[in-house]
């Protein structure tokens, strides 16, 4: 017997919780941009002091091994 899992579409947040997310990135002082740019550099300059061409990630489906791949796929 099979389950059947139906993917629904994740409803948007209340408008009061985006404010105070939005309020709470700020005072993190928090650049998802940024972030992301450093991150990078930090890939490539590893994988390039190493003498490395390429990497290998195991994909889980978790959130974790999606972002490792994320990364890399974006290293340049």
């Amino acid at each position: 017997m099979s389950a059947i899992i139906e993917s629904k579409t994740p409803q948007p947040l209340h408008p009061d919780l985006m404010q105070m997310l939005s309020k709470l990135d700020e005072c993190r002082g928090f650049a998802p941009v940024q972030f992301v740019d450093r991150r990078c550099q930090q890939i490539f300059e590893y994988l390039k002091s190493h003498n490395l061409k390429a990497a290998v990630v195991s994909v889980s489906g978790g959130v974790d091994s999606a972002v490792v791949l994320s990364l890399l796929v974006e290293t340049k």
